[in-house]
């Protein structure tokens, strides 16, 4: 018995092992794309419509979101709830802190935190106006023409880029559809951006300072007008710099607004919402 298994093990070629070792890590990586966390878990913008929410956006602010595709609302919240909102982030475990993709993509460490985490009172009032975003868009309807079918998740993430980030984030879209087709790049990448292909409408609360000043740097830069298959910036008709000033907060299109952060000399930190939703089939039709 022992040498019949012994000459089965010798008719093995290194080829058939090599498949079988192949194979598996072809099922390996393909189970992992496929199982990506799915931050799916969201609630209808009615359920967010929180009633001590202040109104975010003016006639200005709807227009130009229709017409380009972001707003900026300068003092959203109240300076003393940006304040403790940061030290409460300045105290967050750092084991609950981790690095997203590679640091020649992006410096900065981010947590992600839901609302019954116990979170600080701070943290929790942000939380609670940028989940509303989606349900004032909603009010301002038939005005507001970009998206419609908003469902909030409950999750939003916290990112802390530390003073003296060389890079800060590169280039890139939130919204995963564009340049990330099936036939373009394969299977295994298409599953691993299911997460990020229902995003409609991006909105960031910074939480900094309110005297962050141009020597400071960590602008978010907004790349208004590229075409879509522009990565950098270059095709751009405007590039907008927004100074993240605690309290201020930008609203965009996650699907066409290509945007980066510049390196930042001070310690930055930004909480930020993705709004899932569809395109009304007008702006569909015009791209």
């Amino acid at each position: 018995m022992a040498s019949r298994g012994k000459r089965i093990v010798q008719g093995l070629s290194f080829d058939s092992v090599a498949l079988f070792g192949l194979v598996a890590t072809c099922s390996g990586v393909m189970l992992e794309a496929y199982l990506t966390p799915d931050f799916e878990c969201s609630t209808p913008s009615d359920a967010c419509r929180g009633k001590d929410h202040p109104p975010l956006f003016l006639p200005s602010h709807i227009k130009q979101l229709n017409e380009v595709g972001y707003a900026v609302i300068s003092r959203a919240v109240d300076m003393g709830v940006v304040t403790d909102s940061r030290i409460a982030i300045d105290n967050v475990n750092a084991k609950d802190w981790m690095s997203m993709n590679s640091q020649e993509i992006r410096q900065d460490q981010v947590a992600i935190i839901r609302d019954e985490d116990g979170v600080d009172e701070g943290i929790r009032k942000i939380l609670s106006v940028l989940r509303g975003v989606a349900a004032q868009l909603d009010a301002a309807v038939p005005s507001y023409t970009m998206t419609h079918s908003h469902m909030v998740p409950l999750d939003c993430q916290v990112a802390v880029f530390s003073p003296g980030s060389k890079i800060g984030y590169r280039p890139h879209r939130d919204n995963a559809t564009l340049g990330h087709e099936l036939e373009k790049v394969g299977l295994v990448e298409y599953w691993r951006a299911r997460p990020y292909r229902n995003r409609a409408v991006t909105a960031i609360m910074y939480l900094n300072d309110s005297d962050w000043g141009d020597d400071d740097g960590g602008e978010l830069e907004l790349f208004i007008g590229a075409d879509e298959d522009d990565t950098v910036g270059n095709t751009a008709k405007e590039v907008v710099r927004v100074r993240p000033k605690g309290g201020t907060m930008v609203v965009f299109d996650s699907r066409r607004i290509l945007h980066t952060v510049n390196p930042t000399k001070a310690r930055r930190r930004a909480a930020t919402i993705w709004i899932e939703g569809e395109e009304r089939e007008e702006i569909r039709r015009e791209n």
